[in-house]
């Protein structure tokens, strides 16, 4: 389940030492023309941290800059690019 926060830092600490969560991996700040194109919101600026706690996993998100309207992808690209990014944070977070 995804989150946007306001603050990661404390939202990271409120997880870990009041509710008993256990960072997966993160924080990593998400920037750059790579992230655009994967995001088709060109000017995105993030940071994410990936957190779990007996199988539930959360994803805690921090937006900096939220970035221009976001382009309607074709629908073909849009599958792919989906399937690669669940695929690389699923890569992330188990390298914790």
């Amino acid at each position: 389940m995804g989150l946007c926060v306001s603050n990661l830092a404390a939202s990271l600490a409120f997880y870990r030492d009041v509710a008993g969560f256990t960072v997966q991996s993160g924080p990593y700040h998400i920037v750059g023309e790579w992230f655009d194109t994967l995001t088709w919101n060109e000017g995105a600026d993030i940071e994410v941290a990936m957190l779990d706690l007996d199988g539930f996993t959360i994803q805690l998100v921090q937006y900096h800059a939220a970035g221009d309207a976001p382009r309607r992808p074709d629908t073909t690209t849009s599958a792919t690019l989906t399937s690669a990014s669940t695929w690389w944070m699923s890569r992330r977070s188990t390298r914790a």
